[in-house]
Order: C-alpha cells, then sequence, then structure tokens
C-alpha cells in the first residue's frame, strides 16, 4: 500500500505539474498573444507617429523656407524704402531749390516785364514826338485859317507827345488872333 500511495502521490503530483504547466502554458499563450497585439498596436502607432513626425518635418522645411523668403521680401521692401526715403529726400531738396530758382526768375521777369512797359511807354512817346517833328516840318500853310488848323492840330499832337508843349502852341495860337 505504501507503494500504491506513493504511485498515487508521484501521479497526484505528475498531474498537478501537468495541470499547473497546461494552465501557465494557456496563461502563457493568452499573455504573449496580448503581447504579440499591444507590440503590434505599438508599431502601428510608432508608423503613423513616425509618418506624422515626417509630415510635420517636411511643412516645418516648408515654413522656414517660406520664412526666409519673407525675411528676404521684407528686407528687399525695407532696402526699397530708404532708396525711395533718399530719393524723396533729394527731390524734396531739389524742389526747395527750384521753387527758389521760380522765385528768383518770376522776380527777374516782373523786372523785365516793368522794363518792357517802360520801353513801350518810350516808344510810345517816341512815336508820338516823331509824328509831332514831321508835323511841325510841314510847316504852316500861309492863309490865316489854314495857320489856325495846322496850330490846333499841333496842340493836339503836342498835348500827346508832352503836354507841357500846350503852353507854349497856346502862345501861339494867341498872337494869330
Amino acid at each position: 500500500m505504501k507503494y500504491v500511495l506513493t504511485v498515487v502521490a508521484v501521479l497526484s503530483l505528475f498531474l498537478g505539474a501537468a495541470a499547473a504547466a497546461t494552465y501557465y502554458s494557456m496563461l502563457l499563450a493568452d499573455s504573449d498573444a496580448r503581447y504579440q497585439s499591444l507590440v503590434n498596436d505599438l508599431r502601428e502607432q510608432n508608423t503613423r507617429l513616425q509618418n506624422l513626425l515626417t509630415e510635420t518635418s517636411n511643412q516645418l522645411s516648408r515654413l522656414q523656407s517660406d520664412y526666409r523668403s519673407v525675411q528676404t521680401l521684407l528686407e528687399n521692401a525695407e532696402n526699397r524704402a530708404r532708396q525711395l526715403s533718399d530719393r524723396l529726400t533729394l527731390l524734396e531738396k531739389q524742389a526747395g531749390e527750384t521753387s527758389s530758382q521760380l522765385a528768383s526768375v518770376n522776380g527777374e521777369l516782373s523786372q523785365l516785364r516793368s522794363r518792357v512797359e517802360r520801353v513801350k511807354n518810350i516808344l510810345t512817346i517816341l512815336e508820338n514826338d516823331r509824328v509831332l517833328i514831321s508835323w511841325l516840318r510841314s510847316g504852316p500853310p500861309g492863309d490865316r485859317e489854314g495857320a489856325r488848323q495846322y496850330w490846333n492840330e499841333t496842340r493836339a499832337l503836342a498835348l500827346k507827345s508832352d503836354p507841357n508843349l500846350v503852353n507854349t502852341v497856346d502862345e501861339v495860337l494867341a498872337s494869330l488872333d
């Protein structure tokens, strides 16, 4: 009986060990399946994250390129603005100088117009003097009535030429009476 009990005990131990091994094997298989599923999920997530990282990196590169382009455009615009500002300053200075020159030229033009007007007045006086001298050269006619008309016409011409001469002509007319 001892033998049977020993055999039963060994068999019980063996069966217990087999049952435990089977149970652990099933647990291990289940854990392994869950582990594989978790590994696969992590690999998929890693792939998605790598793709997202690649897209983000590409977008960052594009944005950096755009930023550099905008920076270059801004620098060019600032340079152009400085050039235009310098040009504007130069043009304003030239406009001031031109305005000053224009004022000077307008002053000179006004003086020239005044001189031209005086010359015209002098020419008118000279023309009146020429007409008067020409008339005086023709001489008075011999008769009294013709002489009166002559001196009346002379008086009108003298009035145009020099009003001071009218008194002299009036004296001649008075002496005719």
